[in-house]
């Protein structure tokens, strides 16, 4: 790959593969319950798709370390320039091919006075995006790949699968969120075979140990069984690791005062992800990874409030 003046970059690549969205946020009192109606206080327009937020995470906080692309499928339409205007000025490189008949995907954030949210989601040209998107020259020269659980799980098992076989040193971290509970106990296997670093909320880990036929509460078994370094999220409190073959150890998150959760659990992925993608010990890169969430959830939007890696430096913490 060449810089300036035909220089080689010799960077540190990662790619993301997943979701991209047009977002509109909606602010509201509350989040509204079943049947209510409630006035808007305002209506915003952003950026998401968890494909999209995780490398704009990992393209802010290794601004200048390393080389972030992005993979996904977006539609023919006004807004797949707009996504794709924005990766680039935060820094990311694009492999997103424009499909026919097939629309950008899109979401809506309701988002309350408390930061809390609720989100619906139009996958548009997500719902296609398929393995065989991702260049193989590109995959080849990846140090680490990212795919989450907002497209299809089998394409996600494919480009893993993929990726292994053209770089079988890289390192695939594996958001699973949402979790694909539709998903064949086969694939959801494939998956974590050939992962590293498998990153879920509480939630998720609970479906995930119970969807591998195991009691709830045994994630350093899975982490064992399959070789991979599981990380569930816990919100304010931080992060508990279990790698293999090592003791679990957790992490904490700084206390902040929260006016959107939205794009925090994206943000932890992507910062873990370069940060280690540059060489980072896993206990740095997840810790630094806290302080990133936790200073997203300190402005409104998602790929908006992500931190650049001057920010995490004035928490006090290395970057």
């Amino acid at each position: 790959m060449s810089g300036a003046g035909g220089s080689v970059d010799v960077r540190p690549n990662l790619a993301v593969f997943g979701a991209l969205n047009l977002d509109q946020f909606v602010h509201v009192p509350s989040i509204p319950a079943p049947g209510e109606t409630l006035l808007a206080q305002g209506v915003a327009q952003g950026f998401g798709g968890k494909g999209a937020n995780q490398a704009v995470a990992a393209a802010r906080v290794g601004q200048g370390q390393i080389a972030v692309t992005m993979i996904g499928a977006l539609g023919r339409d006004a807004a797949a320039e707009a996504v794709r205007d924005n990766l680039h000025l935060n820094g990311v490189a694009t492999a997103c091919p424009s499909l026919d008949q097939q629309s950008t995907g899109a979401a809506i954030v309701t988002l309350a006075a408390d930061g809390e949210n609720a989100i619906i989601v139009m996958p548009g040209a997500n719902a296609v995006l398929k393995a065989e998107h991702a260049d193989a020259a590109l995959l080849g020269r990846c140090d680490g790949v990212i795919c989450q659980g907002e497209v299809r799980i089998e394409e996600t098992a494919a480009l893993l699968a993929r990726y292994k076989t053209l770089r079988p040193e890289g390192r695939a971290y594996v958001n699973l969120a949402p979790f694909p509970a539709e998903a064949a106990p086969a694939t959801l296997t494939e998956i974590l075979e050939r992962a590293d670093v498998v990153i879920v909320n509480e939630i998720e880990a609970r479906a995930l140990v119970l969807g591998l036929g195991r009691a709830a509460s045994d994630l350093a078994g899975v982490s064992e069984a399959f070789g991979i370094c599981l990380i569930v999220t816990l919100g304010a409190r931080g992060a508990a690791l279990y790698p293999a073959g090592a003791p679990a150890f957790s992490v904490q998150s700084p206390k902040v005062a929260a006016k959107d959760t939205t794009g925090a659990g994206d943000t932890f992925c992507g910062v873990l992800a370069a940060l280690l993608t540059e060489g980072a010990p896993l206990a740095q890169a997840a810790e630094l990874a806290c302080r990133a969430a936790a200073l997203t959830c300190t402005a409104v939007g998602a790929q908006a409030a992500m931190p650049w890696r001057a920010a995490l430096a004035e928490t006090g913490a290395e970057a």
